[in-house]
């Protein structure tokens, strides 16, 4: 069959076709199809090409990263892969899941951020006396304080990059890139304000306002 030719020229997992020639109907040959790959896979069949496929997709994670929404089936797709096998492959060789990935590569980001702006990311304590020391002598706003304010680190490169211009969306601050994440950020930071604001209303100090996060 020519699906079984070009799974082997893709992943270099050679599928014998007398296992699929009773599979008349396209549902149930692609359903047994992806049900072997995925067992292949998960034996370590045809690793070689899906290291490749993998970091096919790891480098096209960090070239969108800033610049638009990064979801899954989208880097599943520009590689090639379902989501499902491509879900296991990513995680076999990187040892991430892909959503935990793109996080560990966003605090990546806002650290180099910090970085370029002169911050000691080794210590949490001397980014903040470093941030107060540039809101005091400096003229130009430090517009990375973004970070501290836990807005997504590629909203704040974007915002910096594209000088406060070209957003897809503004809110609580402007978004350039998950517009879909921003936007329910937004709503999460406004219930918790509504709350706190209640909260302070009847009485209670600060100090008990305040939460470890």
């Amino acid at each position: 069959m020519q699906t079984l030719q070009e799974i082997q020229n893709a992943f270099g997992i050679f599928m014998e076709e007398q296992e699929y020639e009773n599979l008349q109907e396209p549902e149930k040959l692609t359903e047994k199809i992806r049900q072997d790959l995925w067992q292949r896979v998960q034996n370590g069949e045809g690793q070689a090409v899906t290291e490749i496929l993998i970091l096919k997709a790891v480098l096209f994670i960090e070239d969108h990263l800033v610049d638009s929404e990064v979801k899954a089936e989208q880097i599943a797709d520009a590689v090639g892969m379902s989501r499902s096998y491509f879900s296991v492959c990513f995680k076999k060789c990187t040892g991430y899941s892909v959503n935990s990935y793109i996080r560990k590569e966003r605090i990546a980001l806002a650290c180099r951020l910090l970085r370029q702006a002169g911050y000691p990311c080794d210590s949490c304590g001397r980014c903040v006396a470093r941030l107060v020391q540039r809101l005091r002598t400096e003229e130009e706003f430090p517009h990375e304080v973004g970070l501290f304010l836990s807005y997504p680190p590629e909203d704040v490169q974007g915002f910096i990059d594209h000088r406060a211009m070209d957003f897809k969306c503004a809110g609580l601050w402007k978004v350039y890139g998950d517009q879909q994440r921003a936007q329910a950020l937004f709503d999460r930071f406004r219930r918790c304000t509504q709350r706190y604001c209640a909260l302070w209303q009847t009485g209670l100090r600060l100090e008990q306002l305040a939460v470890a996060v």
